[in-house]
């Protein structure tokens, strides 16, 4: 509904006087091109939405022959890492059925180091966590991969597999659930990679209701964020019941939005709260959320943690104790409201709002950092997600059960040294392909 409202605002001010100068009523005889128009469409919704409005240029300074993105790029603050312009186009994921971070070798070499697998074709055929990859026939339905044996550099191919192309749309986004039993105690681990269908993972918290466990740890390593609702609800089954009914997350917004907020609410804030899980009853779900009500949980990280996984961490450390185990988050505790009209190409998403958790505590710019730094960066052990030697698994079932830690060997150390991560990990940009699809 608020994308709506955007929509029908933008459209009234080409009829109306904007804030600045509007350019059809100071020179009411030019005809403007479609270019010009896109571009007066793109400053007129900033101009009310962006979070960062004081720092635009003003009207009358502004190229409006510039390309729509050229033009964009010109009203973005130097305080904004997350805004952009894009084609409103459907886009539909695809892989081949693991997640990759693209590296390099001291020779400029490229390869893929999977991250984890998602298919079984994929696991059948030897791929599994740590595995390195290099391609080299990508067809329309399949492609080809050398496997590497990581024992010699230069990384020499052992043998060869066809993988066909999975396309991802419907996967759940629930990697892993899992149950441990160490030391008397009952530990619930998920692996959760995106906050997106509802659905996905309340099946997971059945399962760790009905089993009672004492502790939970929660792997939002691989998660770059998502629904904002999903994160509640999720947030919601985890927390402590008393905090029913007070803050989960409150949004600030530009000095116009806030007067606008502050004339309809009566505060220049908006404010979500946290509910009983259980009254959400879906049928869609298969009934009610559980509530696990826990008074601890272990958040592993990595630097691409961003966005609802930053929330779920700052809003829920209002109310119990969260330790957070890996790397410091991106330090995205900004969002955004995308929109596109049919008159125009382009869609944009600028940043409108920042959050803010009870204690009104943001997210760092620099990432959250965590309570014990365990470095990721995608050369652990060559274990899989879940197996209780994999090292920041097993850091969290340590604090919780004293269990020995893993030390990586010699020969592990050196493969991480000579591998250079190359632009960001697949499921990122699977991740932002996915969030960046817009209907006329």
């Amino acid at each position: 509904m608020y994308k709506c409202i955007c929509i029908l605002l933008i459209l009234i001010s080409f009829g109306c006087a904007s804030p600045y100068k509007d350019i059809d009523e100071a020179q009411p005889n030019t005809e403007y091109s479609v270019l010009e128009k896109t571009n007066i469409w793109i400053y007129n919704y900033m101009n009310h939405y962006y979070l960062y409005r004081e720092d635009l240029p003003d009207y009358s300074a502004c190229d409006f022959e510039l390309t729509p993105t050229d033009f964009f790029n010109t009203l973005i603050s130097d305080k904004d890492r997350f805004s952009y312009i894009s084609f409103p186009t459907y886009y539909n994921n695809a892989n081949y059925g693991f997640a990759y971070q693209k590296v390099k070798d001291a020779n400029n070499q490229e390869y893929m180091y999977v991250l984890y697998t998602t298919s079984q074709d994929a696991k059948q055929k030897g791929i599994s966590r740590g595995t390195l990859l290099r391609a080299h026939d990508f067809g329309n339905t399949e492609a080809t991969f050398d496997i590497c044996d990581i024992k010699k550099h230069p990384f020499t191919s052992s043998r060869s597999v066809t993988l066909k192309t999975i396309y991802t749309q419907d996967n759940s986004s629930v990697y892993m659930d899992s149950i441990y039993n160490i030391n008397g105690k009952k530990i619930g681990y998920l692996c959760y990679l995106e906050f997106d269908k509802v659905a996905d993972f309340t099946n997971s918290l059945r399962k760790f209701s009905e089993a009672n466990i004492d502790e939970l740890i929660l792997d939002l390593r691989y998660n770059p964020g998502g629904y904002e609702s999903t994160c509640k609800l999720l947030c919601n089954s985890i927390v402590n019941s008393a905090a029913y009914g007070d803050i989960f997350v409150q949004h600030s917004y530009n000095n116009l939005i806030a007067k606008e907020n502050m004339s309809i609410y009566g505060n220049e804030r908006t404010f979500s709260y946290y509910s009983d899980p259980q009254e959400y009853n879906s049928s869609a779900l298969g009934g009610p959320c559980p509530a696990l009500n826990m008074n601890k949980v272990y958040i592993l990280t990595s630097q691409y943690s961003a966005s609802c996984s930053e929330l779920t961490i700052i809003s829920l450390r209002a109310y119990m104790e969260v330790i957070v185990i890996g790397e410091n988050t991106t330090g995205k505790g900004v969002g955004m409201q995308a929109t596109s009209i049919p008159n125009f190409k382009y869609a944009i998403a600028p940043i409108t709002f920042r959050f803010f958790n009870a204690l009104n505590e943001t997210v760092p710019d620099n990432g959250i950092t965590p309570n014990h730094n365990v470095s990721d960066g995608y050369f652990t052990a060559k274990k899989e997600l879940g197996e209780t030697d994999e090292p920041l698994l097993q850091y969290a079932l340590n604090l919780i059960t004293g269990l020995t830690q893993y030390n990586m060997t010699k020969q592990e150390k050196n493969f991480a040294i000579s591998l250079v991560p190359v632009g960001e990990p697949s499921f990122v940009t699977e991740h932002n392909h996915k969030y960046n699809r817009y209907e006329n």
